[in-house]
């Protein structure tokens, strides 16, 4: 995604002279749309961090989408950190996590779950057996569905292909 989740589709060409074919973007839903500062409200904040642990916005297995020689490869789920204090609710994030891949799986669809690698510096062994078990689902739904794995670079390659 470009910075605070921006997008500006007269970044795309700098992008391609640069070399990239595909970008982050949101996911689909009213609560993700980009609007700058004035639209980030603390309600819609909020709201956020409760569909992590909460389906308010549905699954959001994706289409990537390629606009003239690059690849929107939408977000589906941001990978939130262990947190102490919701450490109650963190059955219910990783549940919402699983079971947005397996919709997605069983429909053909890309679930792109990213993260930033730097959240999980704390609480390295929560962190990790969650990304362990998100791991093990995924390879049951490639024996399951065929369903791949893939790098953005070739989710974007298969999109402009397509």
């Amino acid at each position: 995604m470009f910075p605070r989740n921006q997008f500006n589709a007269g970044y795309l060409d700098a992008c391609r002279e640069a070399g990239l074919i595909a970008w982050r973007g949101q996911e689909r839903s009213y609560l993700y749309a980009a609007g700058g500062r004035s639209r980030e409200t603390l309600l819609k904040r909020g709201a956020r961090l409760i569909d992590a642990y909460l389906n308010l916005s549905g699954p959001h297995g994706a289409e990537p989408v390629a606009r003239g020689g690059i690849v929107d490869v939408p977000s589906s789920r941001f990978l939130r950190p262990w947190s102490r204090g919701l450490a109650a609710l963190e059955p219910l994030r990783l549940k919402r996590v699983l079971a947005a891949m397996r919709r997605a799986a069983a429909g053909g669809k890309v679930f792109h779950l990213w993260f930033h690698p730097h959240n999980f510096g704390l609480d390295q062994e929560r962190n990790f057996a969650v990304m362990e078990r998100i791991a093990t689902e995924a390879v049951r739904l490639r024996e399951r569905h065929g369903w791949p794995s893939l790098t953005m670079a070739e989710a974007a390659r298969r999109a402009l292909a397509a």
